[in-house]
């Protein structure tokens, strides 16, 4: 399953329940999510209406541009080296939520879409 899919799935059944405020993302869930937006894969894949308005609706409910702000002012270690970053300056996967900084983050491997692959099969944005 592709990101993409994953959240197009998770936008459908958002939208199924009523739009429930808990199935909303939030962490480093909605992280790898809001990040993966504006990733070179969402660019190929495209994104729906739906997708857009659920990735909206966890934006407001993780405070807006405000608990945006604080969540990227956050610092969190690299998983694998260990180095503490900024939340900003670190990249994260989609499937796993492993963080990585600009050293560690997988280099070569790449999803069908372009985005760098994880080697769980998530792909890596941020």
């Amino acid at each position: 399953m592709t990101t993409k899919s994953d959240l197009e799935a998770k936008a459908l059944a958002w939208k199924e329940s009523g739009q429930e405020s808990r199935a909303l993302l939030s962490g480093w869930s909605f992280l790898g999510a809001y990040c993966w937006q504006w990733s070179t894969g969402a660019k190929h894949e495209g994104i729906s209406a739906d997708l857009q308005e659920y990735l909206q609706a966890c934006f407001q409910q993780n405070g807006g541009s405000d608990g945006w702000d604080t969540l990227l002012r956050q610092r969190d270690a690299c998983d694998r080296c260990g180095e503490t970053y900024r939340v900003e300056n670190l990249s994260i996967c989609t499937r796993c939520n492993s963080s990585y900084c600009y050293r560690c983050a997988p280099i070569g491997g790449l999803s069908a879409n372009g985005n760098r692959a994880c080697g769980c099969g998530g792909e890596v944005v941020g």
